[in-house]
């Protein structure tokens, strides 16, 4: 079923297999992978040390350098295999039923959809929790304590700890289980913590990950997103997060006894609260995880203690609430559908393409800074900065725009109100080639020299 559930979606419209709407992150792993397997010098390793996709993306760079299907097909794979894992671990704690259907209304979720769309961090982290809980098993069972397995659980824990913050939340659960000690063995619990927390401590040493997130965001508007998939540009409807909400406090509650004994359950549950920083996609996407896996346990478990033997008192509720997500989901897929084959983008892809046709017109070698350098290099093949400081005054920020030709950001994000500020104060110099609801293209026309 995960093979004609992935070959639908890479062989249908539902993907888009263009450079449109993909992640800072993942274009940066992207061309860190495509610039060395093609010996090419690109800016883009001045940017930092990108997330732990730039690792995941490495055999897509021997085979398939260049190539937007090669890298959508291999995420639907990473979520295919996360489902799986998933499936595999409600199982265990539920029983098959809840597993398949919580599983299954997972693979048809349009929020699952764009995140794969997208390249975002949501299908590795997901993935990546599932694939720790059977490292944790496997681990309970070894005799060596710090051999192959101990080891790789600790790279699977720098890797997420480098995608979100929501990453940290099953390292912080084992942290937890093993300051527990249920072992009773010190050394081996001394062993264990204290490799987590150097792992930990390594990544954040270095700064690797966590690109270009919102830090700050409503998680009720990211909430909303589980009931209904925004239009392209739309901004999600934080009313209808109030629902999800209800149902993550209601499910939370309902299993508070659970939460300190199921390390798996708990890293889930803390993946979300420490996720909710920046409540964006890769958010949402484990928190409609955790809702359909607890959710559909408890109106089971609720529904055997009516005394109604009937299929409406054992399975009635259960049955509505999966058409009502089963009908919301596939309208929502459907959108998408339509969106794709239509080619429709979203206000800075449209931007980025008004971009890619200035460069393409121009003979000279051109420059851009831009407030997403990955995306815009990936979509221009041009060469991209970050954006200049804006410096104390309008005369230093003029001297940081030498050698730049274009200026791309978003003008309504609250980062860059300095940098609005200074742009203001030089619009002599500063044409205005294009403006979308969220981006902004700039070019800078030098001051004439003085004879």
């Amino acid at each position: 079923m995960l093979a004609l559930w992935a070959g639908f979606y890479a062989i249908m419209p539902m993907l888009s297999y263009d450079t449109n709407g993909i992640d800072e992150g993942a274009a940066r792993a992207l061309l860190l992978n495509w610039s060395i397997a093609d010996h090419v010098i690109n800016p883009i390793v001045i940017l930092g040390i990108p997330d732990f996709r730039a690792f995941l993306f490495g055999p897509l760079t021997i085979y398939w350098p260049g190539s937007m299907l090669a890298a959508k097909v291999f995420v639907v794979l990473v979520f295919a295999a996360g489902i799986a894992w998933c499936y595999r671990w409600a199982h265990a704690r539920f029983g098959e039923e809840t597993a398949m259907v919580s599983m299954g209304l997972m693979l048809i979720a349009p929020l699952s959809l764009t995140q794969i769309d997208s390249l975002a961090s949501g299908p590795f982290v997901l993935a990546g929790m599932a694939l720790l809980w059977r490292i944790e098993e496997a681990y309970a069972k070894t005799k060596n304590a710090v051999g192959g397995i101990y080891y790789f659980r600790l790279l699977v824990i720098a890797g997420l700890a480098t995608l979100h913050p929501a990453g940290l939340g099953y390292p912080l659960a084992l942290l937890w289980r093993w300051f527990k000690n249920p072992t009773g063995d010190n050394k081996q619990r001394t062993q264990v913590m204290g490799g987590i927390i150097i792992a930990l401590i390594i990544i954040g040493v270095l700064r690797a990950g966590w690109i270009d997130l919102a830090w700050g965001s409503n998680p009720l508007a990211a909430l909303g997103t589980l009931i209904s998939q925004p239009a392209i540009d739309d901004t999600p409807e934080w009313p209808l997060g109030i629902i999800p909400l209800l149902m993550l406090v209601g499910v939370i509650a309902g299993y508070w006894r659970r939460w300190l004994t199921d390390t798996a359950g708990l890293g889930w549950l803390l993946a979300i609260a420490v996720g909710a920083l920046c409540a964006d996609g890769t958010w949402a996407l484990l928190a409609l995880g955790f809702i359909l896996t607890y959710g559909t346990a408890g109106v089971l478990q609720w529904h055997t203690r009516l005394p109604v033997f009937n299929f409406l008192g054992q399975r009635g509720l259960a049955l509505v609430l999966i058409f009502v997500f089963a009908i919301l989901y596939t309208r929502d897929d459907k959108s998408l559908y339509d969106l794709h084959s239509a080619n429709i983008m979203t206000s800075r892809d449209r931007l980025l393409r008004v971009l890619a046709s200035e460069i393409e017109g121009s003979k000279a070698r051109t420059t851009t800074a831009s407030q997403w350098p990955g995306q815009t290099m990936l979509a221009c093949r041009c060469e991209v900065l970050p954006l200049p400081p804006p410096g104390a005054n309008s005369a230093e920020f003029e001297k940081s725009l030498q050698g730049l030709r274009y200026l791309v950001f978003d003008p309504a994000d609250p980062a860059v109100r300095i940098l609005k500020q200074r742009v203001a104060e030089l619009n002599s110099i500063l044409k205005t080639i294009a403006m979308e609801d969220r981006a902004v293209l700039l070019e800078v026309t030098p001051r004439p020299a003085l004879p």
